[in-house]
């Protein structure tokens, strides 16, 4: 069995202080936010989440399956935004377990938010810039992840409420995708086992 990344809630508004996309899963990869951003299924099935609760992560077979869901007012260019949510890796999984991806699969031109093949979370924007955590998180357990950036050059990445990384000098220039082209997804690439209940994108 092999569980995988879940999103359910992302924040960002052109002001900077709304929520842009919350997926609770509660039965469903819908968008309560308002914005649209419901998520289509494409092979995923629904799980238990970290506090038990039926149909509210999603499984994913570590290959073919994701979700696809919408950007309406995702942040984009150098704006700031923070990730968040809550997974769980399987310790016998393999590869980079990608969490969410969205932007342009051009060089620099995109947002990747993993955890890589040493188990460590990692954001990357696609191309020039990576910023690795310190500890794996493929332990079979849950924990909560997050990345942030502040729009002026500092991103951090933080496991269970703690500091794991930090840089400066980070630029973002994140390009919505155009028409047809790779959409906004939740997977785990070719890992085997990440599952999450709760997870959030905010732009600040």
């Amino acid at each position: 069995e092999q569980h995988s990344p879940v999103l359910s809630a992302i924040q960002s508004t052109p002001s900077g202080d709304g929520l842009i996309a919350h997926f609770p899963f509660s039965g469903n990869a819908g968008d309560v936010s308002g914005h649209e951003n419901n998520g289509t299924v494409r092979g995923a099935v629904l799980s238990t989440d970290r506090l038990g609760d039926a149909n509210s992560s999603y499984l994913f077979n570590g290959s073919s399956h994701d979700i696809a869901i919408g950007d309406n007012h995702f942040p984009t260019g150098n704006a700031a935004r923070t990730i968040a949510g809550w997974v769980k890796a399987d310790a016998n999984s393999t590869g980079d377990n990608s969490i969410l991806f969205y932007g342009r699969q051009g060089s620099a031109q995109g947002l990747r938010l993993d955890i890589n093949g040493d188990g460590q979370l990692e954001a990357s924007n696609y191309g020039t810039l990576e910023l690795d955590g310190n500890r794996t998180l493929k332990d079979g357990l849950w924990h909560h992840v997050a990345y942030s950036y502040d729009g002026s050059g500092s991103a951090r990445l933080y496991v269970d409420g703690q500091l794991e990384a930090n840089a400066t000098g980070w630029v973002m220039n994140t390009n919505g995708r155009s028409a047809g082209d790779y959409h906004v997804l939740v997977t785990n690439g070719a890992g085997t086992q990440i599952s999450s209940g709760l997870a959030t994108v905010t732009v600040i």
